[in-house]
């Protein structure tokens, strides 16, 4: 994966603070959020050869976890580990094996 440096601060800043960004741990919410970053990174010339995060990390869930990202990977998530906190600390696990250089062990702050 190689999303834009900007998205991944963006998404570091929603994963310490979560309550700043989802009602509830909503990781759709999260999801729409990013893609509309993603968007206007695009819509700048700003995106460059970086991938949008949505598609990458759906990719990604898909082939680790082998599981359909069809309808965006927040609803798998909370599909196959449960909405809430159960689907958030699945999101921060995934995403510390998709990035480990920037996210790595940060599920374990979530008890």
């Amino acid at each position: 994966m190689s999303p834009h440096p900007s998205t991944i601060e963006y998404i570091a800043k929603a994963c310490s603070k979560p309550g700043l960004f989802m009602i509830n741990y909503d990781l759709t919410q999260l999801e729409s959020q990013i893609h509309g970053y993603d968007s206007a990174l695009a819509d700048a010339d700003i995106l460059g050869n970086h991938e949008g995060f949505n598609v990458a990390f759906s990719e990604f869930i898909t082939s680790k976890e082998d599981f359909s990202c069809s309808q965006g990977w927040a609803l798998a998530l909370v599909r196959e580990h449960g909405a809430g906190v159960s689907a958030f600390k699945s999101f921060l696990s995934l995403l510390s094996a998709a990035l480990p250089n920037r996210f790595h062990g940060l599920e374990s702050g979530y008890q």
